[in-house]
């Protein structure tokens, strides 16, 4: 559900600026990416399991309150542009666009959450390390995972 938030961000600041204003988004996501596993990988073996979780949830209630009392949405929208058709709009696109379309369409089909990752190495190490060392190893395995994708993007 990126586009949104993608709209919004395209209001908030000006067309010139829009590199800077989706760049540091993007950098925010991906330090979050690597702080918030981070933070798990050292509470999980010093608190109690769900503790962790109720960690992790205050940043989510801070986002959602920050969300809800500090923005504002422009209201720019056009009369015309309630009125126009899904289907109309994609018969309109060139046709090697919907060739493209098409094919993103079904690698995003065979796509999967990372998160399945550290879950499956989590399954994988937890007969031999314990539930609490293997989530613990598994959240830093999705640090390193965020911080390789964060060198190579």
């Amino acid at each position: 559900m990126e586009s949104p938030r993608d709209a919004l961000l395209a209001e908030s600041v000006e067309p010139e600026s829009y590199g800077h204003a989706f760049g540091f988004h993007r950098m925010m996501d991906t330090l979050g990416a690597i702080i918030g596993p981070s933070i798990a990988f050292i509470l999980l073996p010093l608190i109690e399991f769900r503790s962790v979780f109720l960690v992790a949830l205050l940043p989510g209630i801070l986002a959602v309150v920050v969300f809800a009392f500090f923005t504002k949405e422009k209201t720019s929208w056009k009369k015309a542009d309630q009125n126009r058709k899904l289907l109309a709009d994609v018969r309109g696109l060139p046709v090697s666009f919907k060739r493209f379309l098409l094919a993103v369409g079904i690698f995003g089909m065979g796509n999967f959450a990372n998160t399945f990752l550290v879950l499956k190495s989590a399954e994988a190490l937890a007969p031999s390390l314990g539930v609490i060392v293997a989530s613990s190893i598994s959240a830093l395995l999705y640090v390193l995972l965020n911080v390789g994708a964060a060198v190579f993007a």
